[in-house]
């Protein structure tokens, strides 16, 4: 098939398909690119030869699609102490899940897919390799002391039981099944459940957990550190140049970033200098 012999038929039945596969975000991408296909078409003299454009009316006859919004929900400082209590409430692994995505800012992909053997509690890190990491690029993550302590309990509990759902003790969190990929809904419904159960208002997400984590974030640490604790670009030449922190720093950062979280959760942290255990 030409582009020329593309028909809206077409780009919606794969966008469907598309959809059910991955989500939204990359459909809505690439409607975006093969919009800016024909409108470049336009531009360079090509109308009679790229007609009828294959994504007109796609707002109208897809519902969705042009739907996303930017992801800016939050859990306000005042809920955090009735949404970390209601996570107690949930088994194990769930808890354990969430918790660690609102203590180190990952990626809801990322965490759900971690392996043990990206995991290294003696060094504090997390090493989740490009194939898995958004920006395509390795990604070493700091542990701060109460992540390492949820780990380190799933490990005693791997070498004691089989993880949930029969899956592979190689997954951190019993969640590497196909069964779990990224658009099983699970996840986000025993948050929407955890949320009404601590009277919480809003759609909150795995999502969610990332943007709390960053707001906090900025309230105790400079915005380059913000940045590389979510692994997100540094491309500004003074953060590049002059906002450098080698990773011991950044493990200190990711204790003073979770130890703000579980302040403003409520929570009681025994040794709070070294962030020890967590009650």
């Amino acid at each position: 098939m030409v582009a020329r012999d593309v028909r809206l038929k077409d780009v919606l039945d794969h966008h469907t398909r598309w959809v059910a596969k991955r989500g939204y975000a990359l459909p809505r991408l690439a409607v975006i690119l093969l919009k800016g296909i024909w409108k470049s078409g336009k531009l360079l003299g090509m109308v009679d030869r790229m007609l009828p454009d294959p994504t007109a009316g796609m707002n109208d006859l897809a519902p969705g699609w042009g739907a996303i919004k930017v992801r800016n929900t939050d859990i306000p400082d005042a809920e955090l102490p009735a949404f970390w209590n209601a996570l107690g409430d949930l088994d194990p692994y769930t808890a354990a899940l969430i918790r660690t995505l609102l203590l180190t800012g990952l990626r809801s992909m990322e965490a759900r897919g971690l392996r043990w053997d990206e995991v290294n509690i003696a060094a504090r890190m997390i090493t989740l390799p490009a194939a898995r990491v958004k920006t395509k690029r390795e990604y070493r993550c700091p542990l701060a002391m109460p992540v390492v302590e949820i780990l380190s309990g799933l490990a005693a509990e791997r070498e004691a039981h089989s993880l949930r759902y029969g899956v592979a003790k190689d997954h951190v969190f019993g969640l590497g099944d196909d069964r779990f990929d990224r658009v099983h809904p699970e996840i986000n419904d025993v948050l929407r459940a955890v949320c009404k159960k601590a009277g919480i208002s809003g759609r909150v997400t795995t999502h969610t957990m990332r943007k709390v984590y960053g707001r906090i974030a900025g309230d105790v640490v400079s915005l380059g550190v913000v940045k590389k604790l979510l692994n997100h670009s540094t491309s500004d030449v003074t953060l590049r140049h002059y906002g450098s922190r080698a990773f011991p720093q950044l493990i200190r950062d990711a204790d003073i970033v979770a130890g703000e979280i579980l302040q403003r959760a409520g929570v009681v942290v025994v040794d709070r200098p070294a962030l020890g255990v967590v009650a």
